[in-house]
């Protein structure tokens, strides 16, 4: 059964939202095409409000929801298929005779774990050598581990490095997710404890939190093929910029666009429905467009758009 996000607070990606701050003038003195009253940007609920006061490089009605809710495209992201189980806990990871190791050592039952039967956030427990704690459904189940880190294309969480899972976007698109308690466990700049999962049904899955993507904005590096790296603001508490991963077309520099998913990686649907570049520097720009400030900053780095 898939597992599908619940309406996040996560802004995860339809329209890059871009607040604008105060220092939105330029020092060339042009005027940035800002629209104030627009929403942050992301994979949102309709109807949800991104708060009043936000500028700009936004589509409209744009939104990231209450902290806590689902991080992924409405209704669109689910674990996906997890792989084969490994068995009944407390089964060998081979024949009881099977040599572990240079020491002849067997494999043996998982260790003692304070989550049963396994714990999902890394470091985890519960699991024989050589396999990893995944959720089948709702429910958490050991099967064989891989290698894939966050943004890996998957197709089931066996592809992905324990503490991760495969997260799904979309028919045929799919991508490695971390698990997590609190942001440290997240890492990267612009990612967030805040995203949630939904058992298929619609129903959320008790204790289970992940990672947004730490992706980047300007190169796209972080997703999966078929997404591109969103910008979104939380709607409640400290109000903080991230980053995540949601779909992506082929819109690139001023190309129509109703929201980000018309735009590749790498761009964000503007107030004025044009797909916009992202950039730090005019040096991110081509031509003669310059680097113009949305108010976005991740990390220390702060995000504009490109832009006459």
């Amino acid at each position: 059964m898939l597992r599908t996000p619940i309406a996040l607070s996560i802004l995860l990606a339809a329209v890059a939202g871009c607040a604008r701050g105060a220092g939105d003038d330029l020092d060339s003195g042009r005027t940035s095409r800002i629209d104030a009253g627009r929403g942050a940007d992301a994979w949102l609920p309709p109807g949800a409000d991104g708060g009043p006061g936000e500028d700009a490089y936004l589509a409209p009605g744009e939104d990231g929801g209450p902290v806590g809710d689902d991080a992924g495209p409405i209704g669109g992201m689910d674990a996906g298929p997890t792989g084969t189980d490994a068995g009944p806990m407390g089964t060998d990871a081979g024949p009881t005779s099977s040599d572990a190791g240079p020491m002849g050592t067997d494999a043996g039952p998982p260790p003692m774990c304070s989550e049963s039967p396994c714990r999902l956030v890394a470091p985890q427990c519960g699991c024989p050598s050589g396999q990893a704690c995944y959720l089948s459904g709702s429910a958490r189940t050991c099967a064989a581990s891989g290698t894939g880190g966050v943004g890996a294309a998957c197709t089931t969480g066996s592809n992905c490095a324990p503490g991760l899972d495969c997260i799904g976007f979309g028919p045929g698109i799919q991508q490695c997710m971390r698990f997590c308690d609190v942001d440290s466990d997240c890492g990267a700049p612009g990612a967030l404890c805040i995203g949630t999962l939904n058992d298929g049904t619609g129903r959320p899955i008790p204790g289970v939190r992940l990672c947004t993507a730490g992706c980047n904005l300007v190169s796209g590096a972080g997703c999966a093929p078929g997404l591109g790296c969103r910008a979104a603001q939380e709607t409640g508490g400290a109000r903080r910029y991230y980053t995540d991963c949601g779909p992506a077309d082929f819109g690139t520099q001023f190309d129509f666009c109703v929201d980000s998913s018309d735009c590749d990686s790498g761009y964000t649907c503007s107030a004025f429905d044009e797909c916009l570049q992202w950039c730090r520097t005019w040096t991110d720009c081509p031509g003669s467009l310059d680097c113009y400030p949305t108010g976005v900053t991740i990390g220390s780095v702060s995000y504009g758009v490109c832009d006459v």
